[in-house]
């Protein structure tokens, strides 16, 4: 049954890809899968709604209304950084609370209601098939673990955000850049 493999590779992709950045979340910066769980939700609930209010009832090209998606999210994790990082807030309650932000801030951009349909050229970087039948989805997932592999495993950074994570006292007296690498986790 390929629409069913279709399926499970598809929800897989998206699980597989907001894995890998979570895996700062088993240290300090922010607390277990509950709250990861829900800043994640509440991200991309936040992205999907511009994305779409955007397209649809703006007429914004999709590449557009993506990189104002992409602004945003970037705009929301500064801000939460910058929480945890120069006020001392509590990773875990910062996520909890802008999770809830979000999905509120969501819901009101788009008046409760479903927005759609997104344009076609949109769907299809979804939908579209790729090696052995497979979604793009799955491509996009790979590259995603792929690029945030190399990045946590091969370069000083992503060793150091593994560090600050397990103990910001010991990496602020190794000299490392604490403050800003929580902010840009």
């Amino acid at each position: 049954r390929p629409w069913l493999l279709d399926g499970v590779a598809t929800q897989a992709c998206t699980t597989a890809a907001g894995a890998e950045p979570l895996k700062l979340m088993r240290t300090e910066f922010v607390g277990p899968s509950v709250g990861s769980e829900l800043a994640r939700d509440g991200a991309l609930a936040l992205a999907m709604t511009i994305v779409g209010v955007l397209t649809v009832n703006h007429d914004w090209s999709w590449p557009a209304a993506v990189a104002a998606a992409l602004v945003a999210g970037l705009v929301v994790g500064l801000m939460n950084g910058a929480l945890v990082a120069f006020l001392g807030l509590n990773a875990f309650i910062v996520t909890l609370g802008a999770s809830t932000i979000l999905l509120g801030l969501s819901t009101g951009i788009s008046g409760g209601q479903t927005v759609g349909p997104v344009p076609q050229g949109l769907a299809d970087l979804t939908t579209e098939k790729w090696l052995f039948g497979l979604p793009l989805m799955v491509l996009y997932a790979l590259i995603v673990l792929v690029v945030l592999w190399y990045v946590f495993a091969g370069t000083p950074v992503g060793r150091y955000a593994y560090f600050v994570g397990g103990n910001s006292d010991v990496s602020r007296l190794a000299g490392l850049p604490v403050r800003l690498l929580k902010l840009g986790a």
